[in-house]
């Protein structure tokens, strides 16, 4: 079976510091199944989908943080997601970080706020 994340795991940080290890989904098929049917996502880590301007929760049993950014890394939209709903359309995203629910907060990441991948 094929992975569907890469082996490369980038470090997202932001304001306070490091904020999770990410892994990143590859190709439209990781992306869509994303979380599902995963175990609930560690404060330090996170998935990244790119590109992505919509996220759901369909087939997952916790809330996410869903934070989209655009081409700059500039968070555009923080959305939490409870387990079966879809996230607003963002269409200014670029990619979207999904975090373990209330991490966004924690790291003091809001709308404005620039993130980076390393």
């Amino acid at each position: 079976m094929t992975c569907l994340y890469h082996q490369t795991v980038p470090v997202l940080t932001g304001p306070s510091g490091v904020v999770a290890t990410l892994r990143v989904a590859r190709g439209p098929l990781a992306r869509m199944r994303g979380l599902m049917a995963g175990s609930p996502l560690a404060a330090d880590e996170g998935l990244l989908l790119r590109p992505c301007r919509q996220v759901h929760t369909f087939g997952m049993r916790f809330s996410i943080d869903a934070v989209f950014c655009d081409g700059d890394g500039v968070v555009v939209a923080v959305q939490t997601l409870r387990p079966r709903s879809v996230s607003r359309l963002v269409r200014r995203a670029r990619y979207c970080v999904e975090l373990a629910a209330g991490r966004a907060g924690e790291c003091d990441i809001d709308v404005g706020v620039r993130l980076d991948l390393r």
